[in-house]
């Protein structure tokens, strides 16, 4: 379990206080008094595999406990999401916020992906809006991008949490594949420089474009850097590790028919984790489960009714479980909110932007305290680790781990289940009916 300090059991008390306010009955606003909208413009992407956004019921639900919030003040301000659904495209996102942006939008939940991030900094507009990430990790965008925040943390913390489980593992040698974005060369920089920090090898890797639809060829580079730290350190003690997003499950296709690449040890990140297209591909789930596939995903554990009540609520309304970046989008709109409150509306994105911090620090939500650092980032957190199981006839993620990251504290790993197993001969596919 996640050790909390004194200052985390001070939020949770803060966290009944807004737990009381939001669930109090409504109170309508005074006789006459008009409501007073605060459009939110929302730019989020659904799974391709998953039959609803668990992500916009997260953030559809904040608003109406904002909204019902409010009432109970007797206040006429009243959220409004924007939603605008661009399929982590980067073209789409773009437009969407320009759309959003004539309309008047000055404040915006989403991009999810560094690169949508990135992009959207560059709109001649850029220094009139204000973005808040749920999703987005790259370290380097902080040094560009203008009125930026994020209530996540960046990678520089989930790089550290992964080279920690590796390191613990017994790997140390590592293989890196990414992808040719600022989200995968921020990552594979950070966790190059903090396994090397540790005494551990790594390879040169390889970066593949984000328009790769045939990665053969990429994976025999990756057979042959594997086969040379084999040589040197045996394969137990090399993994190959897999910075990438949609294309997962066509990685593992291509790496399961690669010879070697089924012997060693394989890990992921976040863009990788809890994919369903993984477990919906014979080849790839077979692979995984084979190569113990582990990949790393901030989430914070939910203590409060308010999270449980959400996760049911996604439950409910999508038949799927909720996944981390569900409970952040919620807490996302949260804080907005809250923010648009202190700032006098949504309207001025300079003023929004200089009230965000004070009120993210003092906001204990879903995810636990939304303590930013200087650059608007989030501070510290938990990542979870993510493996293929196989149980009865179906294959599935089941978390085996986590590690806490804490400022000035070592990181603090907590295993709940072993994700290694006996390498044994399995037929490609596997007969069995896979998803969940």
């Amino acid at each position: 379990m996640a050790r909390w300090s004194w200052q985390h059991g001070f939020f949770r008390l803060l966290a009944a206080v807004v737990i009381v306010l939001l669930g109090s009955p409504g109170v309508p606003p005074a006789a006459g008094q008009a409501t007073t909208l605060l459009p939110i413009g929302v730019i989020y992407a659904r799974d391709p595999n998953a039959p609803a956004s668990t992500r916009q019921v997260a953030m559809e639900t904040a608003a109406q406990r904002l909204n019902r919030y409010f009432q109970s003040l007797g206040s006429p301000l009243r959220v409004q999401l924007v939603l605008r659904e661009t399929g982590r495209d980067r073209e789409r996102t773009l437009a969407a916020v320009r759309e959003l942006y004539d309309q008047g939008i000055r404040v915006f939940i989403g991009p999810e992906t560094s690169a949508e991030v990135q992009a959207v900094d560059q709109l001649p507009f850029a220094r009139e809006i204000v973005v808040i990430s749920y999703a987005s990790t790259a370290p380097s965008l902080m040094a560009q991008a203008a009125s930026l925040f994020r209530v996540v943390p960046n990678d520089t913390n989930q790089a550290q949490a992964l080279a920690t489980l590796l390191w613990e593992d017994g790997i140390r040698a590592i293989v890196p594949v990414w992808r040719d974005d600022i989200y995968g060369r921020d990552l594979a920089r950070e966790l190059r420089a903090r396994f090397t920090a540790f005494g551990g090898s790594v390879a040169d890797g390889i970066l593949y474009p984000t328009t790769t639809t045939e990665f053969g060829p990429v994976m025999r580079v990756v057979g042959q850097q594997v086969g040379q730290h084999v040589a040197l350190w045996g394969k137990e003690a090399v993994a190959v590790v897999l910075i990438a997003i949609d294309e997962t499950p066509a990685l593992l296709r291509a790496a399961a028919a690669t010879p070697l690449l089924d012997t060693v040890w394989w890990y992921g990140t976040d863009g990788t984790a809890l994919n369903l297209g993984v477990l919906r591909d014979p080849v790839a789930a077979a692979f995984a489960w084979q190569t113990a596939f582990t990949a790393s995903l901030y989430g914070e554990e939910v203590y409060t009714q308010e999270g449980l009540d959400l996760g049911e609520a996604i439950r409910q309304q999508t038949g799927m479980a909720p996944e981390a970046y569900a409970y952040t989008a919620y807490d996302a709109v949260m804080v907005a909110g809250l923010t648009a409150e202190r700032a006098g509306g949504v309207n001025n994105a300079a003023r929004f932007a200089a009230a965000l911090p004070e009120v993210a620090n003092g906001y204990f939500g879903v995810t636990g305290p939304m303590v930013l650092d200087r650059r608007g980032d989030r501070a510290f957190g938990t990542y979870e680790f993510w493996a293929v199981r196989a149980g009865g006839d179906e294959l599935f993620w089941v978390e085996v781990a986590h590690v806490e990251i804490l400022p000035d504290q070592a990181p603090y790993t907590d295993r709940f289940l072993p994700h290694r197993r006996p390498r044994l001969p399995i037929a490609l596919p596997l007969p069995l009916p896979l998803g969940r």
